[in-house]
């Protein structure tokens, strides 16, 4: 997400808001930070800063593909897999 923190949505690796490590970290850090002893709303808070990348649509039938390790999403190049 870092290298496409762009301040416009975008869809070029993933479909993306505007600024989406902040986005991710509003809904990271969520309602957690009024009991840090519930695990079960930062883990749900946590799945919700990661689908800004993964699942921004929110689409019923998104499965993670763990055999994916390539993390490019759409773009074919190597400089920039995640392994």
């Amino acid at each position: 997400m870092a290298m496409t923190d762009y301040p416009y949505e975008s869809s070029f690796l993933t479909h993306m808001p505007g600024n989406p490590v902040n986005v991710s970290c509003e809904l990271g850090w969520g309602d957690w930070t009024k009991d840090k002893n519930d695990t079960k709303t930062l883990l749900t808070n946590m799945l919700k800063a990661a689908n800004v990348y993964f699942d921004w649509d929110n689409k019923t039938d998104y499965c993670v593909n763990f055999k994916d390790t390539g993390g490019t999403g759409s773009l074919d190049a190597d400089a920039w897999n995640i392994l």
